[in-house]
Order: C-alpha cells, then sequence, then structure tokens
C-alpha cells in the first residue's frame, strides 16, 4: 500500500515481479493475506486429549464469537484454517463448529485440530560475515559469492526437551557489516546445511523447513545424500540475517513433513498458531 495504491478487500494475494512483457516468466512471487477481524477467536492450546498422544502433540480447540455478524448457516458458511508456525504442509482444514450457540461456534476435537508439538527450532546467525557465531563453522567466497557454512546439525528425535527461546521458524534481514540499511545494503550467501546420516532413506527425503522456504516443503529446501561424507546436504541462497530452521522427513506419496523424525516431538515446546476464519 502507498499513495497510488490501496487494497480494498481482505484474501489471498500475490505479488509478481516479472521482466517487462514476460508475465509467464516471474522471477519473484510472494503470497501473503490480508485479514480483517469480523469476528472474535479465542484460542486454547493444551495437550492432546487422547492419552497415547499427550506427551508430544498439542490440541488446538476455540470458540468464534460473532455478535454482530450474520451467520445463517455455520456449517456451510464458515471454513476454518489453522497454522502452526507459519507452516502449510501441515495446515488442518475442513473443521466444523461441534457446538452451536447464542452468536458462539465451538471446535472441540479430540483427533481431527492436533499438531505435532515439534522441537524448539535451529538457528543461522550470519548477520556479520566477519565473525563466526556458535552455529557457523566457517566463511567462504569465490566467484560465485560469499558461503556460509553452518556446523554439522544432529538427529534429536530421542533427545530430553530442552527450552531455548526462538522466533519459531521465523527471520530477519540484518547487516552488522557497516551497512546503514540492512534492508536493500544486505549482502546474499550460500548457506550450507549438513545433516550426518548413516544411510540414505529409501521411501523419503529430507527437507529444511522455516519462512526461509516459505512454510513449504519445497525443491530449494530439499537435500541430497553425500556418500563421501555420509550425510544430506543442502544448500539455500539466502539474504544475510538471521534464519531459525527445522529438518522435515516426507515420505513419498505423503504431503505433510514429520518433523518428529529428527527433531523429536515434545508438548513442553513453544509454538505460534494462527487460526483464520
Amino acid at each position: 500500500p502507498n499513495d497510488d495504491l490501496k487494497l480494498n478487500y481482505s484474501g489471498n494475494y500475490v505479488v509478481k515481479v516479472y521482466p517487462d512483457g514476460l508475465q509467464d516468466k516471474p522471477v519473484i512471487t510472494k503470497r501473503f493475506m490480508v485479514v480483517e477481524p469480523k469476528v472474535k477467536v479465542v484460542p486454547h492450546v493444551k495437550h492432546a486429549t487422547i492419552i497415547a498422544d499427550r506427551n508430544y502433540k498439542q490440541e488446538i480447540d476455540f470458540t468464534i464469537y460473532y455478535e454482530g455478524y450474520d451467520i445463517l448457516d455455520p456449517y456451510g458458511e464458515i471454513g476454518v484454517v489453522i497454522t502452526q508456525n507459519n507452516r502449510w504442509d501441515n495446515a488442518i482444514s475442513g473443521l466444523q463448529p461441534t457446538f452451536v450457540r447464542d452468536n458462539e461456534l465451538i471446535y472441540d476435537y479430540d483427533e481431527d485440530n492436533v499438531f505435532m508439538a515439534g522441537s524448539e527450532y535451529r538457528n543461522a546467525d550470519f548477520k556479520s560475515f566477519r565473525y563466526k557465531t556458535e552455529e557457523i563453522m566457517g566463511f567462504g567466497y569465490d566467484s560465485t559469492g560469499h558461503h556460509v557454512y553452518l556446523l554439522k546439525d544432529e538427529k534429536r528425535s530421542f533427545r530430553r526437551y530442552f527450552s531455548k527461546a526462538d522466533i519459531n521458524g521465523r527471520f530477519f534481514i540484518k547487516n552488522e557489516d557497516n551497512a546503514d540499511n540492512s534492508s536493500i545494503e544486505a549482502d546474499y550467501a550460500f548457506v550450507h546445511f549438513t545433516l550426518p546420516f548413516e544411510a540414505p532413506l529409501i521411501d523419503g527425503n529430507l527437507y529444511v523447513l522455516g519462512d526461509l522456504t516459505h512454510g513449504k516443503i519445497s525443491p530449494e529446501g530439499k537435500m541430497q545424500y553425500n556418500y563421501e561424507k555420509f550425510a544430506y546436504e543442502a544448500t539455500l541462497y539466502l539474504k544475510q540475517g538471521y534464519y531459525e530452521y527445522q529438518y522435515a522427513y516426507l515420505e513419498d506419496g505423503k504431503k505433510t513433513g514429520n518433523i518428529a523424525y529428527i527433531e523429536g516431538s515434545h508438548y513442553e515446546t513453544e509454538n505460534d498458531y494462527s487460526i483464520y476464519i
């Protein structure tokens, strides 16, 4: 939005940048949503109701209060989408109210509204190319540009939960190397991820996942197995800053990545949930 452009409607949008006259060959696409508070949503995040899931899943119950907003058919007019940490591969949709009261729609499920709780995110901090943070093994520079080599990560599916402050998979752009304006002066780098693994998986693939891959299981985040190093590797081209990520396992034929396979899952994990009505 600016002096010449104003969004008039809430909904789903895409910013598309393309060379003049080549709309079918975009160089940048970025989707975003515009929301407006027509109803009030009160969530309740808790342990999973099913006993077997209580230690590693989180349940999202919620109530919609719609006083002053006409809803004649709550089962046909209202759609709900729940996301966890801006992820879209595991988004929950299609839920209908379990109870309807005067100006209230109650969504109280036991199985259909649960998420793997996961673990706190890993991070990569390369706001500067002059000093190494605790996650950085080293830097490089060649004809292709800057390179950031992260320390080898570890599989932590059977580790105990540990509390760690994070921003739930998000990132921010920043250049601490004498930049006056980080948003336009931060440089780019090839960031190298390494996850040691004894042998390649035969029924699926591993992916780097977070806002750095737009919250999706994407080709950019797919890891390749290095037989010489006995490790999965991936390289992402990222702008200088601070990033958080996890590793997701996607079984062949499935659409939802399994975080617990590499990261583990603990009900204590702090996550951000968004409920779109």
